[in-house]
């Protein structure tokens, strides 16, 4: 609503984020339209505009009319398709992986679509591509890219923290009962869900597309927060002191900061 407000004084333009299905680049455009999001989007993207397609990164859902596309807030990532390509929304990336765990010995693919889960944007490699764009201080920029080669390091050693979704796991460290049943947490400015939603992805084939409308929220926001603290801090940072990198993984990864939420 508030964005809605302000658009009227940026004579209805909003700000929006585009991306390619790989995540290897996402970039902010501004539009009023529907045609004008796809013409400036695909010149960012680098992308043909008579060929794409465009979804909801939250989702998947399809956009493709100016009536749908003028109810999305501003800030709403879009994810731009090139023929052959899908995307089922990052609820889907957990859907995959409890598929899966069903049979271990693909632990490793697993861990993979877990790591793509929780890292996005704010994973370490995306993290130093912003830092070496952004810290023309060599020192700085050495001192970061080791906190995040640490951070990396101990992502790997939690196998991307893959048991949060594993019923087997132990209690402390899943989000599910022995059972499989998971609970929304609530909104991140939320500190329950006022709905009670719950889910068992384990009892069925159906459950488990439906957790496909869950998924992993920052209470404290990765990109506006996080990440650019963590840059500041690197530049005001007095000789011989160290960042937490610890800090920063918690935030980044772990439950400290993550809500299991319904979309």
């Amino acid at each position: 609503m508030f964005s809605r407000f302000l658009s009227l004084f940026n004579r209805g333009m909003r700000a929006y984020k585009v991306q390619d299905v790989k995540r290897g680049k996402r970039v902010g455009v501004t539009a009023k339209t529907f045609q004008e999001l796809v013409n400036k989007g695909c010149e960012k993207l680098e992308l043909d505009p008579k060929t794409i397609t465009i979804v909801l990164e939250d989702d998947g859902t399809l956009v493709d009319s100016n009536t749908f596309f003028q109810k999305l807030p501003a800030q709403t990532v879009l994810v731009f398709l090139k023929p052959g390509e899908t995307w089922g929304g990052a609820g889907a990336l957990i859907h995959d992986a409890l598929s899966q765990l069903y049979n271990m010995s693909r632990k490793t693919e697993i861990a993979d679509q877990i790591k793509d889960l929780l890292a996005g944007e704010g994973s370490p490699e995306k993290a130093k591509e912003q830092i070496e764009k952004e810290s023309k201080d060599s020192e700085a920029r050495e001192m970061l890219s080791e906190t995040l080669e640490q951070m990396m390091n101990r992502l790997k050693k939690n196998d991307y923290h893959g048991a949060y979704f594993d019923r087997t796991a132990k209690s402390g460290d899943r989000m599910c009962d022995k059972k499989g049943w998971f609970q929304c947490e609530g909104p991140f400015d939320s500190e329950r869900c006022e709905s009670f939603h719950t889910i068992n992805p384990y009892a069925s084939r159906g459950y488990r597309q439906l957790f496909g409308l869950w998924n992993l929220d920052h209470v404290i926001e990765k990109s506006r927060e996080i990440l650019p603290t963590l840059l500041q801090a690197s530049k005001e940072r007095k000789k011989h002191e160290q960042i937490n990198w610890e800090h920063v993984y918690k935030l980044l990864f772990t439950r400290a900061n993550l809500k299991l939420v319904q979309i």
